[in-house]
């Protein structure tokens, strides 16, 4: 859908690549679509990698369980970027 709608879209089979891929970026990203229950690393430790890496991009959080916005801005401490869960 997002490709349909004139984004460029780059995919990562698992939370490890998304940040090499991120980390490793020569264009700028302009959000990170990202589910909380993965394999090996959760959204929640993906999370917090993201922003140890100082990859301070939006982070839109889908889940088919009830997750909390709260559970990711706490972790920002209110200085780095915008969460959101869908």
């Amino acid at each position: 859908m997002l490709r349909y709608l004139g984004y460029r879209v780059i995919e990562a089979e698992a939370a490890e690549d998304a940040l090499n891929i991120l980390s490793t970026a020569t264009l700028p990203v302009d959000a990170v679509l990202m589910d909380v229950y993965t394999p090996k690393l959760s959204g929640h430790d993906t999370f917090k990698q993201l922003r140890a890496l100082r990859i301070n991009v939006p982070v839109i959080v889908c889940s088919g369980f009830m997750v909390e916005a709260s559970e990711f801005n706490a972790m920002t401490q209110g200085d780095h970027g915008l969460v959101d869960v869908i």
